[in-house]
């Protein structure tokens, strides 16, 4: 038996180039990403219990969130985060959120969660109006609620609160995509 060479075959014209679309799939484009709000961060935590002293205030990564993330009312006012610490406010708030408190609204408006400087140290709590005027009240019915002192000093309302994941819409493609967007922009994170 001989070895016979195999046919080659035929070789047409070169095809023609794939449309951008086939290459990268509209479900895979990463949109524009629009601005995102920088919110300075302070190495302060909330205590959802006991209350956590606060010695200093240096500061942290700035977070960045998506505005739309925001409740309208807290898109105009001074905003700043810090940490959060305890279960009392589960499930509403959990250990390692981070909170984004509107420091220019320290009224003691009925039902809201706000951050509070007591004599204990930091709290997040809800502020609810009483007969004799008003107390810190837990989510989690595990704690009562305490009335609030004169001295305890409103340090402002809780406008959001998660994970910086969640911060930029909750995808990590998303917050990725910005970590990208800023990259290419030349600037820091």
């Amino acid at each position: 038996m001989t070895d016979s060479p195999s046919p080659k075959p035929e070789v047409g014209p070169d095809p023609a180039p794939l449309p951008a679309e086939a290459v990268l799939p509209p479900k895979m484009a990463v949109e524009p990403i629009t601005e995102f709000r920088k919110i300075p961060s302070v190495e302060v935590r909330a205590s959802a219990g006991t209350g956590e002293m606060v010695s200093e205030e240096p500061r942290g990564s700035p977070l960045r969130i998506d505005p739309d993330r925001l409740p309208r009312w807290a898109r105009s006012h001074t905003l700043s985060c810090i940490g959060a610490v305890g279960d009392s406010m589960e499930p509403e708030i959990h250990a390692g959120d981070v909170l984004v408190v509107a420091t220019s609204c320290n009224e003691a408006v009925d039902g809201q969660i706000v951050v509070v400087h007591t004599d204990d140290g930091l709290v997040v709590e809800r502020n609810r109006k009483t007969e004799d005027g008003r107390e810190l009240a837990s989510d989690n019915p595990k704690y009562a609620p305490r009335p609030a002192s004169d001295d305890d000093r409103i340090v402002g309302r809780v406008a959001w609160h998660g994970s910086r994941r969640e911060a930029l819409g909750g995808s990590p493609v998303h917050g990725l995509a910005q970590i990208w967007h800023d990259a290419l922009a030349g600037e820091d994170r």
